[in-house]
């Protein structure tokens, strides 16, 4: 995930591996929900599947905060490098950040509690509670 971490050099930056990867990220059926990315596309055979009956549905859709600060990070700093994809990213970058700290501020309203990940499909804050960690961070950010 170098694109998340932002070390992708400007040339790669530019070049033809990002804007398939923006594409990606912002197709309804792939990651993009109204509430973040989710942790599987929902195009997936594996989407929402449980590996046993014991195992709890982790990382097989639901939006996951520490995916979703890394995606912001680096979708922040391609919307400010000059490039290829520079409007795209900086558009991304924009609606992700509505989207997340939105539902985050929505459902801390609504429980009082930062939790660890949310539904993709309804918002809802789902995992360990109280979760401070990513999610604290995700919303401290200044975008």
């Amino acid at each position: 995930m170098p694109w998340a971490m932002s070390v992708s050099s400007p040339c790669c930056y530019s070049c033809w591996s990002l804007g398939p990867l923006l594409g990606v990220l912002a197709d309804h059926c792939h990651l993009w929900s109204p509430f973040g990315l989710g942790s599987l596309a929902a195009s997936s055979p594996f989407y929402g599947q449980r590996n046993s009956e014991h195992d709890p549905l982790f990382w097989l859709g639901a939006v996951w905060l520490n995916v979703n600060y890394l995606a912001l990070g680096a979708l922040h700093h391609y919307g400010h490098l000059k490039g290829l994809h520079q409007a795209r990213a900086a558009k991304l970058h924009s609606e992700l950040c509505a989207n997340v700290v939105g539902n985050v501020l929505r459902q801390y309203q609504a429980t009082g509690v930062l939790w660890e990940q949310y539904s993709d499909r309804e918002g809802r804050g789902m995992g360990c509670l109280p979760f401070q960690g990513w999610t604290l961070l995700a919303m401290a950010e200044d975008y």
